[in-house]
C-alpha cells in the first residue's frame, strides 16, 4: 500500500520515538517487570489495538514518545483542508444549485463545473416576494413611489399630492379636499372637491345646474333669506358685511326709514338693532361704512326727493347694540360717495339741495377722535353725485356720477392719497362711456365699473340704461373694456360684489317704469368672460337692493319693483353660492 506524505511523516516520527525507547530500556530479566512490553514479548509484535494507547484514548498526538510506532486508526483518516467545505483536498462542495441555496431571493444561486457554489445578484425587476421585486441585489417594496413596478420607475409628487405608486402605476396622494381627477400627473391633484361642481366631493361627481357644490356636497344655488324677524321692505338702503353678521340700515319704502337689522348667515336669522338717537333723522342714500368695531351711518336724504339732506350720523357697536352721535360738524350731503381707509371715512361730492347744489368737495372724518376734516380741494373742478368710489389699500378712487342736476353724466375720475394729503387725475384715455348710478368693485389690483345709465333729468329714475363697463388699473393709469359677450343686459341700480375671483352682477332696472331684472351674470376678469347665473331658486326680480359677500356667498337683501298698479318693496332676499 502506499501512504500519503502524511501518514509517511507520522510512521518516522513513530518509528524515531520506538528506537529512543528500546534505546533507554532495562533488557535485563531483572529489569522485565512484567507491567511493560519489551522487544522479547510476543505482545509488543502486535500492534496496538485502537485505544488501547492513553493517546489514542486522549485524543493525543500519534507521534507522541508513548506511541509503539504502530499506525493508530485515525492514522488512515484523510484529513480535510481548511476552507474547503469539508471534502479533502478541494473535492465537490455541491451537486446541484439547491446545495448552494443561500436563502436570498434576490441572488442567483448555481453549482460550478468544479464542484463549488457561486452566487450573482437577480437581474432587476426580478420579482422576490409579493409585490417585492429585485433592486441592485436587495429585495425592495414594488409599491415604493422610488421604484414603482421598476426599479428606475420614480413617481413624483405634484401640486397639493404627494407622489403614490399603485399596482396600476403612478399616481398621487391627495391633500384633504383635493382630488387628482384627470389623467396628467404634473397638474397634481387639481380638483378642489369641496367647492368644484363637476367634481363635488369626490372625483366625477358632478351638481346639476341649479346647484353648487357647497363644503363637498350639492347645494341649490340660490337659498332663501327668510323675511321671519326682518326689517320692513325698502330699497336705496345700505348693508355692511361685519365678518359674520349683515347689517342693513335706513332705506326707503314711500318714505324715509330710520330702523334696520342684523342678519346672521350661520344660522339664516334676523336680530333687532337698537333705535337710532333721537338726533338721527331718518334717511336713504346715505354713507354706511364698517369700521371693525363700529357702523358708521352718516348724510343720505330724509325724504321729499334728493332736496332734504339728513342732518346727525351715528355711531352703532353691534357688540352691545348701542349707539353714539357723531359730531355733525361738517356739511351733509345724499348720494354721496364713500370708503372706510382702515383708520377714517373718506366722503366725496354729492347733493345738498335739488336741483343746484352738487358738492365739489369732500371730508375725512375720525370716529376714534370723532373728528371731521375738509379734503384738500382739486385744482380742476369735479363736482359728482351718485358716482362710484372704492379703496385701494392707498388711494380713494372716485370715477363718473352726475356733473349736476340737468342730467349730465361724468366719464372722469379723481384719485385721492390721504397721506400726502393730494388729489390727481385718472386717465380718461379708453374709459368707459360717461354715466350715474353703475357700480364699482376692487379687485385687489384694478377698478371694475360696469352698469349704469346716462341720463338722470328725472332726478332717481334715470333712463338710458349701459350694459357694458371698464377695468381700470392704478398702477398703468390705464383702462381696457369689459367684453360685452354673455353679460348681462343693460341695467342700473343693480348691485355688484366681489368674491376674490369674480364680480357678480344681478337685478337692477333698464328704464324707470319698467319691471325689476332678476337675472345677472358672473364676470371673470382673468379670462374677461362672463357667465350666467341661474336663475332657478333665485329671489323675486329687484331694483335699488343691496348685496354684500360674506367670503363664501352673496346676499341679497331688499328692493322694490313695480307693478301695473304698485311699487312692491321687498323684505326677503337670497344667498348665492357661485359655481365654480
Amino acid at each position: 500500500m502506499c501512504y500519503r506524505p502524511h501518514m509517511r511523516a507520522a510512521l518516522i516520527a513513530a518509528f524515531v520515538a520506538f528506537v529512543a525507547w528500546g534505546c533507554g530500556h532495562d533488557w535485563s530479566a531483572a529489569g522485565d517487570t512484567g507491567t511493560e512490553s519489551g522487544p522479547g514479548d510476543a505482545e509488543d509484535l502486535v500492534p496496538d489495538e485502537p485505544g488501547a494507547d492513553g493517546d489514542a484514548a486522549a485524543g493525543g498526538d500519534d507521534s507522541s514518545p508513548a506511541d509503539d510506532g504502530t499506525p493508530d486508526g485515525d492514522e488512515t483518516r484523510p484529513e480535510a483542508d481548511a476552507g474547503d467545505g469539508g471534502e479533502e483536498d478541494g473535492g465537490p462542495e455541491c451537486t446541484d444549485g439547491a446545495d448552494c441555496d443561500d436563502s436570498d431571493p434576490c441572488t442567483l444561486d448555481r453549482c460550478g463545473a468544479d464542484g463549488r457554489c457561486g452566487h450573482e445578484p437577480a437581474d432587476d425587476d426580478t420579482p422576490c416576494g409579493p409585490a417585492s421585486i429585485c433592486c441592485g441585489g436587495a429585495c425592495v417594496d414594488a409599491l415604493d413611489p422610488a421604484h414603482c413596478l421598476a426599479c428606475d420607475k420614480t413617481c413624483a409628487p405634484g401640486p397639493h399630492g404627494a407622489a403614490l405608486c399603485l399596482p396600476s402605476g403612478c399616481g398621487l396622494s391627495c391633500e384633504p379636499g383635493w382630488g387628482h381627477c384627470n389623467a396628467d400627473l404634473t397638474d397634481g391633484c387639481e380638483a378642489t372637491l369641496t367647492d368644484d361642481e363637476s367634481h363635488c366631493g369626490g372625483c366625477g361627481t358632478s351638481c346639476a345646474e341649479q346647484e353648487s357644490c357647497v363644503a363637498s356636497s350639492c347645494v341649490p344655488s340660490w337659498r332663501p333669506v327668510t323675511d321671519a324677524g326682518a326689517p320692513t321692505g325698502r330699497r336705496h338702503h345700505r348693508a355692511s358685511w361685519t365678518g359674520t353678521e349683515m347689517i342693513v340700515w335706513g332705506g326707503t319704502s314711500g318714505s324715509a326709514l330710520r330702523d334696520g337689522g342684523r342678519y346672521r348667515p350661520a344660522d339664516g336669522t334676523w336680530a333687532t338693532m337698537a333705535a337710532a338717537p333721537g338726533a338721527m333723522d331718518a334717511r336713504y342714500r346715505h354713507a354706511q361704512e364698517w369700521t371693525g368695531t363700529e357702523l358708521i351711518v352718516w348724510g343720505g336724504t330724509r325724504g321729499g326727493g334728493l332736496d332734504l339732506p339728513a342732518n346727525g350720523g351715528g355711531l352703532y357697536d353691534p357688540a352691545g347694540n348701542t349707539w353714539t352721535n357723531m359730531d355733525g360738524g361738517t356739511i351733509e350731503r345724499s348720494s354721496l360717495t364713500s370708503v372706510w381707509t382702515g383708520t377714517e371715512m373718506l366722503v366725496w361730492g354729492g347733493l345738498v339741495t335739488w336741483p343746484t347744489a352738487v358738492r365739489d368737495d369732500g371730508v375725512r372724518y375720525d370716529p376714534v377722535a370723532d373728528n371731521w376734516d375738509p379734503l384738500p380741494p382739486m385744482s380742476w373742478s369735479s363736482p359728482r353725485w351718485s358716482a362710484v368710489a372704492v379703496w385701494t389699500g392707498t388711494e380713494m378712487l372716485v370715477w363718473g356720477g352726475w356733473r349736476d342736476t340737468t342730467g349730465r353724466p361724468s366719464a372722469t375720475g379723481d384719485r385721492f392719497d390721504p397721506t400726502a394729503d393730494a388729489w390727481r387725475a385718472m386717465s380718461v384715455t379708453g374709459a368707459p362711456a360717461a354715466r350715474g348710478a353703475a357700480t364699482a368693485v376692487w379687485t385687489g389690483t384694478e377698478l371694475l365699473v360696469w352698469g349704469g345709465a346716462t341720463d338722470d333729468a328725472v332726478g332717481s329714475a334715470p333712463s338710458g340704461s349701459l350694459g357694458d363697463g371698464g377695468t381700470y388699473d392704478p398702477a398703468a393709469d390705464a383702462w381696457r373694456a369689459i367684453s360685452t359677450i354673455g353679460a348681462p343686459s343693460a341695467r342700473h341700480h343693480h348691485s355688484a360684489a366681489w368674491t376674490g375671483t369674480r364680480m357678480l352682477v344681478w337685478g337692477g332696472q333698464l328704464a324707470n317704469g319698467d319691471p325689476a331684472l332678476g337675472d345677472g351674470g358672473a364676470y371673470d376678469p382673468a379670462t374677461d368672460t362672463w357667465t350666467p347665473i341661474t336663475l332657478l331658486g333665485a329671489p323675486s326680480a329687484r331694483r335699488g337692493h343691496t348685496a354684500i359677500w360674506t367670503g363664501t356667498e352673496m346676499v341679497v337683501w331688499g328692493g322694490s319693483t313695480v307693478t301695473s298698479s304698485a311699487t312692491v318693496y321687498y323684505r326677503d332676499g337670497g344667498r348665492y353660492t357661485p359655481r365654480e
